[in-house]
């Protein structure tokens, strides 16, 4: 199987040349995935926290320069930036704007993006309204769009809800938040997770360790 990774430039604004030995020693690999014979690089961006996105100034080892893909909220408007190789989108529950995406006749090389959706876990902050039921009209769209390769979009999986597996969790450090990934994420001030599903969930009619 082909692999790539994401770097995210948001605890560090230099992360590219942070981790720049690291990333070589992946490039390297036979199953680094590559694009017209170079190494991806995909970057998700964060330039509210730092001004412009800090591009790597080094090669893969095997001298060619990693194909750069940015992130596509940032550099919506306009041509593709000045050192950028295309752009990947993320997640939305605005379709229109994926459609967008994948219509920009300014990117040579689009990712499809594929997810369920968004409803965030953190007890003490939220970024965005939870939505979800999007597993089948993304697929449907990069079926329709053909992209170069989608991406299955998921980060920060089960606090945000944006993971593909099934599973149900409680928080036993934090009784008052739990989950239901089978109806997307659920936090709860109020009432534990047994409360609120029932304490068998939990431990498999008392099978599993509480």
């Amino acid at each position: 199987m082909n692999f790539a990774i994401v770097i995210d430039n948001y605890a560090e604004a230099g992360v590219v040349d942070s981790v720049k030995e690291d990333m070589q020693d992946f490039m390297e690999m036979p199953n680094y995935y590559r694009v017209f014979g170079r190494p991806i690089l995909p970057y998700f961006e964060h330039p509210w926290r730092w001004g412009s996105t800090k591009l790597p100034s080094w090669r893969a080892r095997d001298g060619r320069r990693p194909y750069i893909i940015g992130t596509y909220s940032q550099h919506q408007d306009g041509p593709l930036p000045e050192g950028f190789d295309s752009l990947f989108f993320w997640h939305t529950p605005d379709m229109s704007w994926l459609e967008t995406y994948y219509s920009s006749t300014d990117l040579p090389l689009k990712v499809g993006s594929v997810f369920h959706g968004w409803r965030e876990a953190y007890a003490d902050r939220k970024h965005m309204p939870p939505y979800w039921g999007f597993l089948q009209p993304t697929i449907d769209l990069a079926q329709r769009h053909k992209p170069y390769f989608a991406q299955l979009t998921t980060w920060n999986d089960y606090t945000e809800g944006t993971m593909f597996e099934p599973s149900w969790l409680a928080n036993v450090s934090a009784p008052s938040a739990c989950a239901d990934p089978r109806k997307s994420m659920w936090h709860s001030e109020t009432k534990s997770c047994a409360q609120i599903f029932g304490k068998a969930v939990f431990n498999g009619g008392g099978l599993l360790p509480p």
